[in-house]
């Protein structure tokens, strides 16, 4: 594999991690809002706040994992970076 067609390769396979990593990240944010928005409207102590409040708590533990998630997404890019490239 010549070097330019190598190059070619791990830019576009940077591209689509970053963009999956990307779409995560605006997905979680985007149910976090909705959640949010359906808490607002109910009162302390209903069983549908009790539910959504649990849902914001799984969203924020979720969060907690996103900079795990890019490290094993940066490993893999290098993983792969190697077995192709050599």
């Amino acid at each position: 594999m010549s070097m330019k067609n190598f190059i070619k390769e791990v830019k576009a396979q940077l591209g689509s991690q970053v963009l999956e990593y990307g779409v995560l990240v605006v997905v979680a944010v985007i149910i976090a809002q909705i959640v949010q928005s359906v808490q607002d409207t109910q009162t302390a102590g209903q069983g549908s706040f009790n539910v959504s409040d649990l849902g914001l708590q799984g969203l924020i533990q979720f969060g907690d994992f996103f900079v795990i998630i890019a490290v094993v997404l940066v490993g893999s890019f290098v993983i792969r970076i190697l077995r192709t490239g050599f």
